[in-house]
């Protein structure tokens, strides 16, 4: 998870200059893991992220964007070693509801919205804010060297489905599945990953990804070559065996001085040079042969030699 971890920690040092698309980040913070809690006083607002320098730009996005106090919490987890969770909260204030309202999370009644907020639509830099902090909180890219998979790890179906219409919004293909615990928009194919980190911001990422893509598909295409060199040897390794096993089989039962001469001189040579490959072969030879006519006398002496052995098998 590393290729995850560094690009979450390029895109939480990314400045937001611009209201709406903090805006729009708070509200993919909210969808993804806000949590409201209603007291007879006021109501209060936590989201638990997984990483401190998230819980670092979250902080800063509520500051900068409403006149509000709030606070990073450490939860220790010692529960099979996992990491701690830290909770950004708002206690709680009247300044709660309007936060709510101005991000479109909740009506006047906190009742909870679904899926992506209308206003997030409005602005292409606002699609992009919302994408990069629902990657923040529920993404995951596999290292490009060993594949090609960015994801959304998501509980609700509604935000999911957000999720693939924000990407389909920037002409990016991806797929949608259901886990045990929520769903999924999945991105398979390379030049698509490339694109939505770049939609992201993740520009260092963008060169990393780039850089070991090609390296990998390099390493790939050597692989395919050697892999194809590989079977062509093994192909006329057991081609002159063969070759080797009938020639032999012709001489201690007729005597290759019964073959005609340019036959004879083949299979002279094929006993003589048992690795060497036809072309090679042919530079045995006097006077010198292509690989083509020296594949048509091998053609020519193997059915010569395969008429004989029908005929002993006959007993003729």
């Amino acid at each position: 998870m590393w290729f995850s971890q560094e690009v979450r920690s390029e895109l939480a040092r990314l400045p937001a200059p611009r209201e709406c698309c903090r805006r729009a980040e708070l509200a993919a913070f909210l969808r993804g893991g806000g949590r409201l809690e209603l007291s007879a006083r006021a109501a209060s607002l936590e989201v638990e992220v997984q990483d401190p320098a998230v819980a670092r730009r979250l902080l800063g996005l509520l500051k900068e964007t409403f006149p509000v106090s709030a606070e990073v919490l450490v939860r220790r987890n010692n529960r099979l070693r996992k990491n701690n969770a830290y909770l950004v909260r708002v206690p709680p204030s009247a300044d709660v509801q309007g936060i709510l309202l101005a991000l479109e999370a909740t009506d006047e009644a906190f009742i909870p919205s679904a899926g992506v907020p209308p206003f997030v639509w409005r602005r292409s830099c606002c699609r992009r804010a919302f994408l990069r902090a629902s990657f923040l909180i529920h993404g995951s890219l596999t290292d490009p060297e060993k594949g090609y998979h960015l994801e959304w790890a998501v509980a609700d179906y509604s935000l999911a489905q957000g999720v693939q219409r924000l990407l389909a919004s920037f002409r990016v293909k991806s797929g949608l599945s259901q886990r045990k615990r929520g769903f999924v928009v999945y991105v398979k194919e390379a030049e698509d990953i490339s694109t939505v980190l770049r939609l992201l911001g993740a520009d260092s990422a963008v060169l990393r990804f780039e850089n070991a893509r090609v390296l990998r598909e390099v390493r790939n295409q050597v692989n395919r070559q050697v892999n194809c060199e590989t079977a062509n040897v093994d192909k006329a390794v057991t081609a002159a065996l063969r070759q080797i096993e009938e020639i032999k089989w012709f001489d201690d039962h007729l005597g290759l001085e019964h073959l005609p001469r340019r036959l004879r001189e083949v299979a002279r040579a094929r006993l003589a040079h048992p690795e060497a490959s036809l072309a090679e072969l042919g530079q045995f030879l006097r006077p010198r042969l292509g690989k083509s006519a020296v594949n048509h006398r091998m053609r020519r002496l193997l059915a010569l030699v395969r008429a004989h052995q029908d005929r002993v098998r006959e007993g003729r």
